[in-house]
């Protein structure tokens, strides 16, 4: 299964929390641009309840003008995504996430590019 999204904004900025946390505005907006997105692509369909591989490549700048490497986790942008596929996808469960893989490559793109496969 191949799925591409805007860039997930940082868990960091997922939030709020004055008075009482809550999903920040800039957060919703994305939530509502990937569901957008998500319709868009095709549908697919996991028939057993399997271990998965989840695979995750996001394009984002690497380097500042400067050549200063950005500091930016990838940890920060992987909770958003899989919480949108646990909440968007029917059958997809995160629990079943046996091997995840995530890397950064340099790009102006600001997407994320992933690939889900069943493993036994």
């Amino acid at each position: 299964m191949n799925l591409e999204f805007s860039l997930p904004p940082s868990v960091n900025e997922c939030f709020a929390w004055y008075p009482k946390r809550h999903k920040s505005d800039k957060y919703k907006q994305w939530l509502e641009l990937a569901s957008y997105e998500l319709m868009k692509q095709t549908s697919y369909k996991i028939k057993w309840d399997e271990w998965l591989e989840f695979n995750a490549t996001f394009f984002i700048p690497l380097f500042y003008k400067n050549w200063k490497k950005k500091k930016q986790d990838l940890d920060n942008f992987l909770k958003p995504l899989l919480d949108f596929l646990w909440d968007n996808i029917e059958w997809f469960k995160d629990e079943n996430i046996r091997v995840i893989k995530a890397e950064k490559k340099d790009s102006e793109l600001g997407i994320v590019k992933i690939f889900i496969q069943e493993i036994w």
